[in-house]
């Protein structure tokens, strides 16, 4: 039934007696007040909504009828009257009325989600709406991103609630307060969450504590503390929170995963240098610089070895992330790479208790060799001055006593692993952190 928006307002007489007559005992009567408060739009709202929450089932059932079909009206002022009732009633303590409001909510689907979708991609919205297929079932996923293009107000956000198929929610820029999210609360599909650059609370985490289908929160470059992470303890979908950027303590971290069960934490000071690295032989070979990073800014291109940082050897990849996450945004440190040159991997012998016979040097990425002796089994194995060693019998070498001392336990004619770095160039460069992008 379509809403009427003209003629007469009914007056408080007529729609109390209309609600009166939603509980007569005539099934003609009762049709015809359901129908006539559905035709009087926005004015019966308010009252429809206070006697849906009476103790007559009947009333509930039909108010709750009413205000879906009102929901669903052309006019845009009577939608967002009725829909905000119906979520009241939703949220309400008196069970009948909230299981009815929901039950008409989720009946009203895809037109109102259409409707949602192009209402906030009009006013500047990001959203993607991917149709994805499991097994003989095909299911929709929404992603919202709400950033500084967005010309809406936070009141708009209120049409996420009608977007059932919510998968990811973005919102990014310091116009972002606590009552930008409040419409969270009601996002029961949700998995993701993103804040980046905002002006949120601690306080403003209460909107997703029930959301038992959040698995993944990031909070990036946003002022909350530990007491966001008590906010979040009881949620127990969560798998993953990312906290970059944030005033978060370490300590407040170690206390939260204390109690916590199957979560992840990952949590920076917010610095991002911008390298994809993999381990070969030796520690971390750059295999990938991302554009406009603070890596290329300082110059550091793929194939190059990062070998140490502030003067502290870096093993591997995973290493040097743990020491990035300690920096924040426009920090600067000091890295050492090799460039050019190649790696050797191959097999030193031991032949009846024959020396070494190499002199070294220790150096922030390994073992430097200074001279090789004729007669030792370093010049008979090809080690050659200027090599660095980084890995004997698949121990680190850090040391050149290390180096000593693993040679000398090893037996006669064994045969003992050794990975080196030769002929590379030494660089120093200076790199400043700037921050993760999703």
């Amino acid at each position: 039934m379509r809403v009427a928006e003209s003629g007469a307002e009914p007056t408080a007489a007529d729609i109390r007696r209309w609600i009166e007559e939603l509980d007569a005992d005539q099934f003609a009567v009762r049709r015809v007040a359901t129908d006539k408060l559905i035709l009087a739009g926005k004015s019966v709202v308010r009252a429809v909504a206070e006697a849906a929450c009476g103790s007559n089932l009947e009333v509930t059932a039909r108010g709750t009828y009413v205000l879906r079909e009102l929901a669903l009206s052309d006019d845009e002022a009577t939608q967002d009257c009725a829909m905000l009732a119906l979520q009241q009633l939703a949220d309400s303590q008196v069970k009948a009325a909230a299981r009815l409001a929901s039950e008409a909510m989720r009946a009203m689907g895809a037109a109102r989600q259409q409707r949602a979708v192009e209402h906030l991609q009009g006013l500047g919205a990001k959203i993607d709406v991917m149709e994805n297929v499991f097994g003989f079932q095909q299911f929709t996923m929404i992603s919202v991103e709400i950033d500084a293009a967005f010309a809406g107000v936070p009141d708009d956000l209120r049409r996420l609630t009608w977007m059932k198929d919510i998968h990811q929610v973005v919102y990014v820029g310091d116009r972002i307060t606590d009552e930008w999210l409040e419409p969270l609360r009601h996002l029961e599909n949700l998995a993701r969450l993103t804040i980046r650059h905002a002006n949120i609370t601690d306080e403003a985490l209460q909107t997703i504590r029930n959301l038992d289908r959040l698995t993944d929160i990031a909070l990036l470059y946003t002022p909350v503390t530990d007491v966001c992470l008590e906010q979040l303890r009881g949620l127990k979908s969560a798998r993953l929170i990312r906290l970059y950027g944030t005033q978060v303590t370490e300590q407040g971290v170690r206390s939260f995963l204390a109690s916590a069960q199957d979560v992840q934490v990952d949590f920076k000071r917010g610095g991002f240098l911008g390298v994809q690295c993999q381990q070969r032989v030796w520690p971390c070979e750059v295999v990938l610089v991302t554009p406009d990073s603070a890596a290329e800014r300082a110059g550091i291109r793929v194939r190059d070895v990062i070998v140490s940082h502030e003067g502290q050897r870096i093993f591997d990849f995973e290493e040097l992330r743990a020491l990035i996450a300690q920096y924040k945004p426009g920090d600067t440190v000091g890295l050492q790479i090799a460039r050019g040159g190649s790696a050797v991997t191959g097999g030193l012998i031991r032949d009846r208790g024959q020396a070494l016979g190499v002199e070294g040097e220790t150096v922030p990425y390994g073992c430097r060799i200074t001279k090789v002796h004729p007669d030792g089994a370093g010049a008979k194995n090809g080690l050659h001055v200027g090599d660095v060693v980084v890995q004997m019998d698949q121990k680190r070498i850090d040391t050149f006593q290390q180096l000593q001392q693993i040679y000398t336990l090893t037996a006669d004619q064994e045969l003992t692993q050794i990975a080196l770095l030769r002929e590379a160039e030494i660089l120093s460069v200076r790199v400043t952190f700037g921050e993760w992008k999703e």
